[in-house]
């Protein structure tokens, strides 16, 4: 997860790659990314890698953030990340934070609230 959060500080080539891994196109959609099982993991460090890489894809200075967090969004990963704002990993609250700061559109409407 370290590897995709790397890539997916690159430039925008890099982040749709990220986002295809994460996220495949599939016509089935029943089964759930694996990204939302490495959120509830009880591994902290896979925890924290996959916020890491969910904060650089998002990351608001990068022209295509907003329709990467809709796509997250979608597949329920935003939803987990909600469900985890009492982690009890320290460096998941920092990273949660983080990305609750980073989920805001132009419009200012913000997909993930923190009340850290």
């Amino acid at each position: 997860m370290f590897v995709l959060a790397n890539i997916a500080a690159g430039n925008e080539m890099n982040k749709e790659a990220v986002m295809n891994v994460l996220l495949p196109h599939r016509a089935d959609r029943v089964r759930p990314s694996f990204v939302v099982n490495f959120l509830q993991s009880k591994d902290k460090q896979l925890r924290v890698a996959t916020l890491w890489c969910l904060l650089n894809l998002i990351y608001p200075k990068c022209e295509a953030s907003s329709g990467r967090v809709v796509r997250l969004q979608n597949a329920g990963v935003i939803l987990q990340v909600k469900s985890m704002i009492n982690d009890p990993c320290l460096d998941c609250k920092v990273h949660l934070l983080s990305l609750s700061n980073s989920t805001c559109d132009d419009q200012h409407r913000c997909y993930l609230a923190c009340a850290c």
